[in-house]
């Protein structure tokens, strides 16, 4: 199945995002590549992940390479404040199980502050690519994922009240 998924994209570049290592050296062997949403069922990575992105923050990415992108929308009653860092993985150091993620190149940050309405959230993923550290390139596939996923909820949303 995954590849007549992959067959249908670019083959060198595919947004993919989900839980689960093995699916990557499928992706890998069809030349494309991932952006992997880091969640919490990766608990030791995630710590690890988010504890350097504090760190770096705190002392302003100080000697870090790294590469970084801001993107602020409005529409549909509602502001939208996007930041991007995207870390190479040689600046970061090593990653746990590091051998777990096939072809892993950076590691990314993602704050979102949305203003919709008279209410403030903010959210923080992080993610892992096999793509070069490129926060606006990286940044945009994400944003485009998101994009297709709230589509999606929203025919659900309206299909079934």
């Amino acid at each position: 199945m995954i590849g007549r998924w992959v067959s249908c994209f670019n083959p060198t570049y595919v947004h993919f995002i989900f839980n689960s290592t093995h699916l990557l050296n499928h992706i890998q062997a069809k030349k494309a590549d991932y952006v992997v949403a880091l969640k919490a069922n990766h608990p030791t990575l995630y710590t690890q992940v988010k504890n350097w992105f504090e760190q770096a923050q705190a002392h302003q990415f100080d000697g870090i390479q790294f590469s970084y992108d801001y993107h602020l929308e409005k529409g549909h009653h509602r502001l939208e404040k996007r930041w991007c860092w995207a870390v190479p993985l040689e600046a970061f150091g090593g990653l746990y199980q590091q051998a777990q993620w096939q072809g892993i190149q950076s590691i990314i940050m993602v704050k979102r502050v949305r203003h919709p309405g008279h209410k403030t959230t903010c959210e923080v993923q992080f993610s892992l690519s096999s793509l070069p550290a490129d926060a606006q390139k990286i940044g945009n596939a994400i944003r485009k994922h998101w994009g297709i996923e709230n589509q999606a909820h929203w025919i659900l949303d309206v299909t079934f009240n």
